[in-house]
C-alpha cells in the first residue's frame, strides 16, 4: 500500500471561511472520533482513569477490528483513536494474544491496526490517532508511514501530584518524562496531539509551565499539531470518582493562561464534549479548535452529541461563530492514492500554488 501526504482543507471549511472573512464569522473546527478501547490493562493506576478497576476486553482481532471500522464510518467518524493502558508490553495476557495473532508484540499489532484503518473502504477515508502512551524510539519508527497523529497528553507540569490522589501510583506521569516521550516523537516526525488536565489538584501555575514547554518543543521539531486543555471529569469507580469536575470558570482561566503562553503556531484545543455552551466563551478567551467530538466508542455510541451539536450550532451563529467538521483530523495526513481527488492525482491546487505529493516516505514540496 502507498501512502501519499497532503495538506487538504474541506470543501465546506473553505466556503465557510470565505464567507466568514466577508461577514466577521469566526470559524471552528471539529473532528468526529470514534474511540476503539483495545484494552483496559494499565501498569499504573491515575487516580482520574477507571481502566484498572473495570473489565478489560482481549485485544480485538482483525475481524473484530474490521467490524468496528464499519460501525464507525457508519456514525459519520473521520478519526479513529485506539486506546489502551501503558506498560502493558510485558503482560501475559497482552504478549500471548497478539503472538496468537502472528505479531511479534504489542506495537506491532497497534501498526497493523492502524493499517487496516487506512486501509478501511467506506463512504469516507478513516483516518488512525494513536492514545496508548508513550512508544519507544525504534516503534515509533515503524509507526510513523501509517499513524498520521499520537496523543501523548503531559496531564501536568506540577509534579507534586506525585504526592496526590492523581498520580500516586502513576510514576510514569512526571513532567519530564512525558516530556522526554514527546521529545521522542519530534526526532521521529511525527505529529504529536499534547496537553494538559486541568482541576486534579494541580497548581494554576503549572498551565503556563506546561504550555512553554511545549513550546519549546514545537520550536525544535515542529511536530505539535494542538495543545489540549481536558477539564477534570469524575469516572465511577475511579479513584477520584466522588470528586467535583473541573469548573467553568476554572476552565476559561486555564484557555486564558495557555494561550498567552503558548506558541501561537500551536492550535489551541479545548476538550468541550460535555460543555458545549461555553464554546463562545472559551473562542473569546483564545481556543481555536473543538479537537475530539467522540461520536461513539467500542463501549458506548454517543446519540446526544448530533442533537447538541446542531442546538450549539444554531446558537452560536448567532453570536458570529460558525461550527464546522474537519475532513481531516491533521494538517499533514497519510491518504491512500484512490481517494485524491480525481482531477489532479499527483498534486492539486490549493489556492497558494500546486502542492505536489510524494510517497509516504518522501516529503511534501510545494
Amino acid at each position: 500500500m502507498e501512502l501519499y501526504y497532503f495538506h487538504e482543507q474541506c470543501d465546506d471549511g473553505k466556503k465557510d471561511s470565505e464567507q466568514g472573512s466577508a461577514s466577521n464569522v469566526r470559524v471552528v473546527y471539529y473532528t468526529p472520533d470514534y474511540q476503539v478501547v483495545l484494552t483496559r490493562r494499565c501498569a499504573y493506576v491515575c487516580g482520574y482513569c477507571n481502566f484498572t478497576n473495570t473489565p478489560s476486553p482481549l485485544p480485538a482481532s482483525r475481524k473484530q477490528f474490521r467490524q468496528w471500522l464499519r460501525t464507525a464510518s457508519r456514525l459519520g467518524a473521520r478519526q479513529v483513536t485506539l486506546t489502551a493502558g501503558e506498560g502493558i508490553t510485558g503482560q501475559p495476557e497482552i504478549v500471548s494474544t497478539t503472538r496468537y495473532y502472528g505479531f511479534e508484540g504489542w506495537y506491532d499489532y497497534i501498526c497493523c491496526l492502524c493499517r487496516l484503518v487506512l486501509e478501511h473502504n467506506g463512504r469516507e477515508p478513516l483516518y488512525p490517532q494513536i492514545d496508548i502512551g508513550s512508544i519507544p524510539f525504534a516503534d515509533l519508527l515503524k509507526m510513523r508511514p501509517y499513524s498520521p497523529l499520537i496523543k501523548l497528553m503531559t496531564h501536568s507540569a506540577d509534579d507534586s501530584l506525585q504526592d496526590k490522589p492523581a498520580h500516586a501510583k502513576a510514576p510514569h506521569k512526571t513532567f519530564r518524562q512525558r516530556l522526554a516521550a514527546l521529545e521522542d516523537a519530534g526526532q521521529v516526525g511525527m505529529r504529536v496531539a499534547t496537553g494538559i488536565m486541568i482541576g486534579i489538584g494541580e497548581n494554576p501555575d503549572s498551565w503556563t509551565r506546561a504550555a512553554e514547554a511545549v513550546s519549546k518543543s514545537h520550536h525544535r521539531h515542529g511536530n505539535i499539531e494542538h495543545f489540549i486543555i481536558k477539564p477534570f471529569q469524575p469516572m465511577r469507580f475511579s479513584a477520584m470518582g466522588n470528586l467535583p469536575p473541573a469548573s467553568d470558570e476554572a476552565l476559561l482561566s486555564a484557555i486564558r493562561a495557555v494561550r498567552d503562553h503558548l506558541d501561537t503556531r500551536i492550535p489551541l484545543v479545548a476538550d468541550l464534549q460535555d460543555r458545549l455552551h461555553l464554546v463562545p466563551a472559551a473562542m473569546n478567551e483564545g481556543m481555536d479548535d473543538l479537537g475530539d467530538l467522540r461520536i461513539g466508542s467500542t463501549e458506548h455510541i454517543n446519540f446526544d452529541l448530533p442533537s447538541a451539536l446542531d442546538a450549539v450550532k444554531q446558537s452560536t451563529t448567532k453570536a458570529g461563530i460558525q461550527i464546522c467538521e474537519r475532513k481531516l483530523p491533521v494538517s499533514r495526513t497519510p491518504c491512500r492514492k484512490s481517494v485524491l481527488p480525481g482531477a489532479c492525482p499527483n498534486g492539486y491546487d490549493n489556492g497558494q500554488g500546486k502542492l505536489a505529493l510524494s510517497p509516504a516516505s518522501g516529503n511534501i514540496c510545494l
